[in-house]
């Protein structure tokens, strides 16, 4: 009896010890929330280019759902994160929010970062600029040298998260081939 006594505390203690995996949530950073657009959000640009105007507008999107990160013997993460997808007269695009960046996809072939938390180190950090007819505050500037988005040619993104896209140049070498600037937009959040 006293053996079975014996056995029993030391089974206690083995399950009473035990780590149990701890399961962390990585959210979305404050200002990339505002980057969380929603079905009747749009944006019309200008091509100054060739002076073609083209709207793009939300087409669908997706919330709420927790992908698995990264797992270990003790953690397993799991990060929220938004997509919405877009379409205009030329393209369809998709776009994924995840912890504090935005990226932009484009047929599943291509996937770039065009904006990642305005107080992070990343990128190109502008405190105002001038776009079309109106000043926009905590504006990013980002280069992508062969943007698999738009045929490997070189791009250049001015987001910010309250607006989104505000001007996107493209380049084939030094030649400007388009430089689209936001002329009017509707934002839901």
């Amino acid at each position: 009896m006293k053996y079975l006594h014996l056995i029993g505390f030391f089974a206690l203690i083995t399950l009473v010890s035990c780590n149990k995996q701890k399961e962390e949530l990585v959210k979305i950073t404050p200002d990339l929330l505002n980057c969380c657009y929603k079905t009747n959000s749009y944006w019309v640009y200008i091509d100054t280019v060739s002076n073609d105007v083209d709207s793009v507008y939300v087409d669908g999107y997706i919330h709420d759902i927790y992908e698995r990160d990264f797992v270990t013997d003790y953690t397993i993460t799991n990060s929220e994160y938004f997509i919405y997808t877009t379409k205009s007269s030329s393209k369809s695009a998709m776009f994924k929010i995840q912890h504090d960046c935005l990226e932009k996809n484009f047929d599943n072939s291509a996937i770039i970062t065009i904006y990642c938390d305005y107080n992070g180190p990343a990128f190109e950090h502008l405190d105002s600029t001038f776009i079309y007819d109106r000043y926009y505050y905590r504006v990013l500037r980002v280069l992508v040298e062969e943007d698999g988005t738009e045929d490997n040619n070189t791009s250049i993104y001015y987001t910010n998260s309250d607006y989104g896209i505000l001007r996107h140049d493209i380049y084939s070498d030094t030649v400007l081939l388009s430089s689209k600037v936001l002329m009017r937009k509707n934002i839901v959040r």
